[in-house]
């Protein structure tokens, strides 16, 4: 009996320490990229990443200066993003797709295409509400090929 009485408190305890100890995980409000790993994260993308999926307050992705070499998605469920650039001139995100160009890795873009066309050519693509970007640059640095000749 002794032992039953045991079993039962040691599977109390578990189900009460369960409850005190459980809490939602903390978000940050405020990210920082930066290349040289002084940061939260290195890369945009990653930062837009550790959102929180369909977060109700926003985030301030705070942007070190550099050239950032990404093509970063903010997706529907990312919403209530700001990215802030530590300076417009020397903050930037750019990419060098243009329409034509064969797709490098896994052989199709994201609609299914194995070239890109004009509306799968973006450095940026925000899908997510309440999206805002303030002092940087955002730039296609593919030059004068495909529809820009």
């Amino acid at each position: 009996m002794n032992y039953l009485k045991l079993i039962l408190a040691v599977i109390f305890f578990l189900l009460v320490k369960k409850d005190v100890v459980a809490q939602d995980k903390i978000l940050p409000k405020t990210i920082t990229v930066a290349q040289d790993g002084s940061g939260n994260y290195k890369t945009i993308q990653e930062a837009v990443n550790s959102v929180r999926d369909l977060g109700q307050e926003r985030v301030k992705i705070y942007i070190k200066k550099g050239t950032y070499r990404e093509k970063l998605v903010i997706p529907s469920w990312k919403t209530a993003i700001s990215l802030i650039g530590e300076d417009a001139a020397n903050t930037i995100i750019t990419h060098n797709d243009y329409s034509g160009k064969p797709v490098e890795r896994p052989g199709k873009d994201l609609f299914g295409n194995e070239k890109f066309v004009t509306y799968t050519t973006f450095t940026v693509l925000v899908q997510g509400n309440d999206f805002a970007a303030e002092n940087l640059t955002i730039e296609n640095s593919s030059g004068r090929v495909g529809q820009a000749r």
